[in-house]
């Protein structure tokens, strides 16, 4: 197991479910960004989705996606919205 990964699951040993920092690149008409940098098992009840969603956007994450324990993204949202009206570049 990653030593990185390790550490982490030490600290959240309380917590049943893994919280994991992940990245995902995607390309879409030449635009790359990262969408998603933090991923949450899904085998958890909604109500701690929607903690964990909280806690990612107040930790300054990305994005978020939700994955079963057999990898099925259940769920996944971008922090990174589009430009506020009169706020283009």
């Amino acid at each position: 197991m990653h030593e990185a990964r390790r550490e982490f699951l030490k600290k959240e040993r309380r917590n049943p479910y893994i919280l994991w920092p992940v990245v995902r690149d995607f390309n879409f008409l030449d635009y790359k960004a990262i969408v998603v940098d933090f991923q949450i098992i899904g085998d958890m009840p909604e109500e701690e989705w929607q903690n964990a969603i909280t806690r990612a956007r107040a930790e300054g994450f990305l994005g978020v996606a939700i994955v079963s324990s057999t990898g099925t993204v259940l769920y996944s949202q971008s922090f990174i919205g589009p430009c506020e009206e009169g706020d283009e570049s």
